[in-house]
């Protein structure tokens, strides 16, 4: 493989394998091998969608390549400016003529586009989906065109680009094949255990099951923890085997991996089965024990079980069904766990037929509890760093959760969990939560929310850049709140309108709305929302030329947040007074309000806002 990137030149390279062949560690050594040739880096994005029928989202898989190459562009935050996104990642990576990028597990793309002979998943793809691949497809062959080192891994069919080199290449059949014999022995011997297998078992083993790496790794840890002597652990599992060849078998069942995950999870007790398959829910691809003990119930009223948890984590792990990760060396244990590919899709299918309702709510309603912390509009995310730390991982599992929520919690939840996904710039999850609200306000007849909705949904067109539409839809949430006499959502909605006007460069416009959201925060005794006002009217004095008047509102409004203890706050209002100060020509004033800030920045320890 080597060779081809570097004795050949391609530059368009394919693996094709049976799931379980070990693919995926094929390329992470073929990148540690490759690392010094492309000097410009190798970047790799898995398609793997974990969870209950995960939909392919092309422009998550955008954004995903934006982030590992660490593009920053206003057109991520846009769910509909494919094309914008398309150009800068192409242009980004022409940019980058010595690097490669890897593309795992591109069946989900070739699935999709009814590509694959063998589609592993149980329910046909609608057209939506086939869109969505199509999608992907069509920014891979722009970065194909554009000259771009691709490397993937699928599992029958070939992507279909011009100059596509196959491997394993025609004369082994286009498919990996499992390990030689030595190697199949010396893995296998890493799962068995206290038991000590004799080298012609092993070997009788390895050919019964093809020498598939997944496959063998199954078999030995289920014989670690049978009863059964060799010979029949032999004999049982070739007439399990002879079994699955069955013509009239499902073209799915007839593979060895599947066959042996079916034993492995048959193996297994009956509680800690139920356990596994009720994992399929998660939709996160890193499974940690907080997970176990929401999905399972681990709890009592005051805290999580997770060691009770974890412990049921490493015996799935033992049996070779949960990959670790993350290993701790005193324990040797992990820290974290996912799911093979392969295995994922086995028990997605076996998992169809049980009730999980009791698991989905216990998920849902942990993830409640995290958007209820995570939802701050007057900090934002970042007010809590843990809570932060946490939500950033779980945004996955966030989008997957809240649907699962009663009717009279799952608008509320949705329309905090747009808030969220827009601070954390994931654009098209944000608009999809704010649609499910939507459709919950409407189910329920719940006018505050929907007028909450209203706003939030021309927050999101106020970051696409279409002021006049978030103009129209904030006018009809403050019609809303001021047909439900709500002072204080009244309040937000003039103060973000006052912010559309400030872009639009409607000054008075601006300050008449802020003057009306400040009457309303005083109203209130909303001291909170009295000094964000009294900032941003400051803010447009300062445009006007005004910096008295200006000081004078930064002044009041600095004297609220010191006293509400509000550090984040003052500091932002010390940067602006600074400055101010530099406009005048006070320097030396300028200066002691900056170092201020630094300072306070520096306790929170905000290196960005330091620098």
């Amino acid at each position: 493989l080597a060779r081809l990137f570097i004795n050949e030149q391609r530059r368009i390279v394919t693996i094709r394998g049976a799931g379980g062949m070990g693919k995926t560690a094929l390329v992470n050594a073929l990148a540690e091998r490759l690392r010094f040739h492309f000097r410009d880096g190798i970047v790799a994005v898995s398609l793997f969608l974990p969870g209950e029928n995960a939909p392919l989202r092309a422009a998550t898989v955008r954004r995903s390549l934006a982030d590992v190459l660490g593009i920053q562009h206003p057109a991520f935050d846009l769910p509909d400016a494919a094309d914008t996104q398309e150009l800068v990642l192409s242009e980004a990576l022409r940019a980058r003529p010595r690097m490669l990028l890897i593309w795992d597990n591109y069946e989900t793309v070739l699935w999709r586009l009814g590509r694959e002979a063998s589609d592993l998943n149980s329910a046909p793809f609608d057209e939506t989906q086939r869109a969505e691949a199509a999608a992907v497809q069509r920014l891979v062959r722009l970065l194909a065109d554009g000259g771009v080192h691709l490397l993937f891994t699928s599992r029958q069919s070939p992507v279909g680009l011009a100059g596509e080199t196959f491997y394993p290449p025609a004369e082994q059949g286009y498919q990996l094949g499992g390990l030689d014999v030595e190697d199949s022995i010396r893995l296998m011997r890493l799962r068995v255990g206290e038991r000590i297998p004799s080298e012609h078992f092993l070997k009788q083993l390895a050919a019964a099951v093809g020498y598939n790496p997944l496959a063998m790794n199954l078999a030995a840890a289920r014989w670690a923890n049978s009863q059964d002597d060799e010979p029949t652990f032999i004999a049982n599992l070739r007439d399990e085997l002879s079994k699955a060849r069955d013509p009239a078998a499902p073209m799915y069942q007839q593979s060895s991996v599947e066959i042996n995950v079916r034993l492995s999870l048959n193996a297994l007790p009956a509680d800690l089965r139920a356990d596994l398959l009720a994992l399929t829910i998660i939709a996160n691809p890193v499974i940690i024990p907080r997970h176990g003990a929401v999905i399972w119930g681990l709890e009592d009223e005051t805290q999580w079980f997770d060691d009770q948890a974890h412990t049921r984590l490493e015996q799935l792990h033992q049996a070779s069904l949960l990959q670790g990760q993350g290993y701790d060396e005193q324990r040797n244990r992990a820290h974290a766990y996912s799911l093979h590919p392969m295995i994922a899709s086995v028990l997605g299918r076996l998992a169809q037929e049980l009730d999980l309702s009791d698991a989905r709510a216990r998920y849902a309603a942990w993830i409640d509890h995290l958007v209820s912390r995570a939802y701050d509009p007057e900090h934002g995310i970042d007010a809590d760093p843990e809570v932060a730390t946490l939500t950033k991982f779980l945004l996955p599992d966030i989008a997957a959760a809240v649907p699962y929520l009663p009717p009279e919690q799952r608008g509320w939840a949705a329309w905090r969990a747009s808030s969220i996904f827009e601070r954390l710039g994931e654009p098209e999850r944000a608009q999809r939560s704010i649609e499910l609200a939507g459709a919950t306000a409407s189910e329920t007849e719940n006018q505050e929310l929907l007028s909450r909705v209203h706003h939030q949904q021309a927050n999101l067109l106020v970051t696409r850049g279409d002021l006049d539409g978030a103009m129209r839809l904030y006018e009809q949430s403050l019609a809303s709140d001021e047909s439900l006499g709500d002072v204080r959502g009244k309040s937000a909605t003039l103060h973000a309108m006052a912010g559309v006007l400030v872009t639009r460069g409607d000054l008075d416009g601006a300050m008449r709305r802020y003057e009306q959201s400040l009457a309303s925060d005083e109203s209130l005794g909303d001291v909170r929302g009295t000094s964000a006002t009294l900032h941003e009217m400051a803010n447009v004095l300062v445009t006007r030329g005004d910096l008295d008047g200006a000081m004078r509102l930064y002044e009041q409004s600095l004297a609220i947040k010191e006293r509400l203890g509000d550090v984040r706050g003052t500091s932002a209002t010390l940067h602006a007074m600074a400055n101010v100060l530099v406009t005048r020509g006070d320097l030396d004033g300028a200066m002691r309000r900056y170092e201020q800030s630094r300072s306070i920045l520096e306790r929170l320890g905000d290196v960005r806002g330091t620098s």
